[in-house]
Formats: C-alpha cells, structure tokens, sequence
C-alpha cells in the first residue's frame, strides 16, 4: 500500500508569546502551513499448517516545517512502524497468539515520538460450535510502552514522558444465544438481468 498525501491547513497545538511577554506561553490551535506527507506498508501472511504468521512492516514521512525559536524547523524524521502477529491453531479448536510491535522514532505532526514496543499474549478457546468462546489475554506483558514526545512550537519544546500502567490480564467470556444461520431460499434477483444482457 502506497499512500500520498498533500495536507493543507492542519491544525496542530503551538505555543506562543502572550502580548509579546515571553514569561507568559499561550497555548492555542493554529494551522499548519500545507505540507506532504507518504506512507508505505508490506504485509505478509503466509500459512504453515496450523503456524499462521503475520508481519507488517509502515513507514510514514512528511515534510512539515514549523517555527521553533524564531527559526525554521524541519519536522522530517520517518517513522517506521513493524508488527509481527503469530497465531497458532492448537487442538480441541482453540489458538494462541503472541503478538509484538514496534514503533521507531519519528516525526508526526510538530511533535517528535520516541521509540516504542510492545508484547501481548492470548489464549482463545471455542465451545459447542461457536456458541461459547473464552479468551485469557495479557497486553502489554513487558510492561514496556512508554510515551516519549518533544512537541515544538514556537518559543519553546515541551518534553513528555508518560509510563503508563499498561500491562493488563483479561478474561473475556462469551455466550451466543441465536447463531445466525442463513434464512434465505430465493434466487438472485441479478440473474434476470444478467441474462437479459
């Protein structure tokens, strides 16, 4: 997938002087000057046997200048974005998954994002059918996601550093009571006029 983009009168966050007072920072939504902006993404997802991969591999660029400082910025680092999902078909119809991103440094916007990565892990089980599904699945299982960013703008970068409790065990319990069955036992309506061509 190839994606381009020309991207005019973005709004994004800035932060400039107040009444010319620089002891005073006024947060505010401006729009962006127009810029460009590409993505790239490859994904495969071969079978083998009950060994069900799949990667994916993005990167965006854009070309977005800001003014920092009462100079020009360059907003330009690409960011590259890899997901490797592996699923496997256990027996007694049931499947495990562990699942990794990754997410390098870049530009998006007028903020610069840190790298970051991820691991999740489930267990999915399917009883009578379809009609119960149990699932046991833990995010985050390293506890590793943090939220690096520098955001620049006019007078002054703000640098934030979140590390969030993401790690999180679930067990999610389903039970469908009416599973859809198909009712329909008429004939294509297109077949008509299909033949009339």
């Amino acid at each position: 997938m190839i994606d381009y983009a020309r991207v005019h009168d973005y709004i994004i966050t800035s932060y400039s002087s107040y009444k010319d007072d620089p002891t005073i920072a006024l947060l505010r939504k401006d729009n962006a000057r127009g810029y460009d902006n590409l993505s790239l993404m490859v994904s495969v997802a071969p079978t083998f046997g009950k060994y069900h991969p799949q990667l994916m591999v993005a990167t965006q660029m854009q070309n977005l200048e800001v003014q920092y400082r009462g100079e020009t910025k360059k907003m330009n680092s690409p960011m590259t974005i890899v997901r490797f999902n592996n699923a496997i078909n256990l027996p007694f119809d049931s499947w495990l998954n562990a699942d990794f991103s990754w997410r390098s440094a870049g530009d998006t916007e007028n903020i610069h994002l840190a790298q970051s990565w991820q691991f999740d892990i489930s267990l999915y089980k399917a009883f009578w059918n379809d009609r119960l599904t149990v699932k046991l699945a833990c995010t985050d299982l390293f506890g590793s996601i943090r939220q690096k960013a520098t955001i620049y703008s006019d007078i002054r970068e703000i640098y934030l550093d979140k590390r969030l409790d993401t790690r999180n065990l679930e067990l999610t319990v389903r039970y469908n009571f009416n599973p859809a069955k198909s009712k329909y036992r008429g004939k294509g309506a297109a077949n008509d006029v299909k033949s009339r061509f």
